[in-house]
């Protein structure tokens, strides 16, 4: 219909907790693997018109600091990368853009939900 507006989205969610047991320790073999299936979820989005989300889970770095569970050669794949974080104290949460093609990385926006 005239006016409509269709939203395709595909949601893959905590991807590093799907791909990091197929990957174990098969070193090269592994990475291409996932590689290639970031690649084949572009062609997807590209193909059919749809928004990929992507999730991927954050662990433990050295120094009490924390890295994504795919690490660095996973940064390269997707188009935007955002990084989602709360504060269970104040309930602050945050998303901050650290990849995106024409928007300026860092930017964050801070936002507070409350239950009700």
């Amino acid at each position: 219909q005239t006016g409509q507006l269709s939203l395709r989205l595909l949601i893959v969610d905590s991807f590093s907790s799907v791909i990091i047991p197929v990957l174990g320790g098969n070193g090269p073999y592994g990475h291409a693997l996932m590689t290639s299936t970031g690649n084949l979820l572009k062609k997807i989005a590209h193909e059919y018109n749809v928004c990929v989300l992507v999730t991927n889970h954050m662990v433990g770095a050295e120094g009490g600091s924390s890295k994504t569970a795919l690490g660095e050669s996973w940064k390269s794949i997707p188009h935007v990368r955002l990084l989602l974080s709360r504060d269970r104290e104040s309930n602050t949460c945050s998303i901050s853009v650290l990849k995106h093609p024409s928007k300026a990385a860092q930017s964050e926006v801070r936002f507070t939900i409350y239950k009700s």
